[in-house]
């Protein structure tokens, strides 16, 4: 069995849960190029396209026809895009009635990466001098650095587990962890993004639903999570799933709902309309997004047989700093943060399930 295989002795179906067997070949999903094999679950008949290598593993079968068949994926990255559009200036309740069967989260996703490719940083390159360089001098860039020093602090000898990094997105840090010598396995719903990290050298990757994660329990040592949850509600239910199949240490930043950035939204419409262009001019806008109170992943966790043995605040503020005046209120903001760690704009929390658990 090579290393390939040896990930995949660790898939469950997931209408059934029995484990998968490889198809030398592709049978019901033959039509599409690119998908020469196919997971096949013996007990219940169930079959998943493997896409170059990369299984592509969801409840819903036209989640999966979506990603690997272009034609599809075309007509939901084009609903997505008319739904973006009027969806900038819309807030709370209005922005919540985007959320309907003609696009749905996983388009936006879809919409989210395409813009991701127009700005790659080096991403799509594999150039590392440019990936290091956000890494440095960007705000996310500092943010993930900070969270990898967490992760090394934590989760203790890498090198001799399987760490799962749930919703992988461009993943700059990937290859700072592979030189610790670990084993990456690389989660996303995105399927394009994961051909990008397969090539930078995740040891493997899998295209699903971090809902509904395709894997025996205590599967892997560790997991990590860098500003994902906040894409998938109810948090309840990522959350479960990542605790199940860990064993071991997970480590999880989000952005946070007591910042005092977004304390401004429990305000009239227009005024949170204009608070909406001071603080995050260049954000999604998706329906689907929104921050998570620390507090509640600290409850979900302790109700899921685990405990949190780190909850910290990073200073950090998504105040857009785009003239004076707004580099005025961020610095304000940053000092608040000094006397109250809460209201700073993400958390970071390390869980370890319980011995009891």
């Amino acid at each position: 069995m090579n290393e390939w295989e040896s990930y995949l002795s660790h898939l469950k179906c997931l209408d059934c849960g029995g484990n998968l067997d490889v198809s030398a070949v592709s049978k019901v999903y033959k039509q599409y190029e690119h998908v020469n094999r196919e997971l096949v679950c013996p007990a219940c008949s169930r079959s998943y396209p493997v896409f170059q290598d990369i299984p592509v593993i969801f409840k819903d079968i036209s989640r999966m026809e979506m990603l690997i068949d272009p034609k599809k994926y075309k007509e939901q990255l084009t609903s997505a895009k008319e739904k973006a559009n009027k969806a900038k200036e819309a807030i709370g309740s209005e922005l919540d009635s985007f959320k309907e069967n003609l696009v749905g989260s996983l388009s936006w996703e879809i919409l989210f990466w395409e813009k991701w490719k127009e700005t790659d940083y080096g991403f799509l390159e594999h150039d590392e001098r440019k990936i290091e360089n956000f890494l440095q001098q960007s705000s996310e860039g500092k943010r993930s650095l900070l969270f990898l020093d967490t992760v090394f602090a934590y989760i203790g000898e890498i090198s001799k587990i399987r760490i799962l990094n749930i919703g992988a997105g461009r993943d700059f840090l990937l290859g700072k962890v592979l030189q610790r010598g670990a084993s990456v396995i690389e989660q996303d719903v995105v399927l394009e993004s994961l051909l990008y990290l397969k090539k930078r050298g995740a040891s493997f990757c899998i295209c699903c639903d971090a809902r509904y994660l395709p894997f025996e329990d205590d599967t892997f040592g560790g997991a990590t999570c860098f500003e994902t949850l906040h894409h998938i509600w109810p948090i309840e239910e990522p959350l479960s799933e990542i605790i199940r199949i860990t064993s071991g240490t997970i480590a999880i930043c989000e952005p946070n709902s007591l910042s005092l950035t977004k304390a401004g939204f429990a305000l009239p419409g227009f005024m949170k309309k204009k608070l909406k262009q001071w603080y995050s001019p260049k954000s999604s806008h998706s329906p689907y997004e929104k921050s998570v109170n620390p507090y509640r992943v600290k409850k979900i966790v302790e109700s899921r047989q685990a405990e949190v043995i780190k909850l910290s605040f990073p200073s950090s503020s998504s105040i857009w700093d785009a003239n004076e005046y707004m580099r005025l209120l961020k610095s304000f903001h940053l000092g608040l943060i000094k006397i109250f760690p809460f209201l700073s704009s993400s958390f970071t929390i390390v869980i370890r399930k319980s011995r009891s658990g």
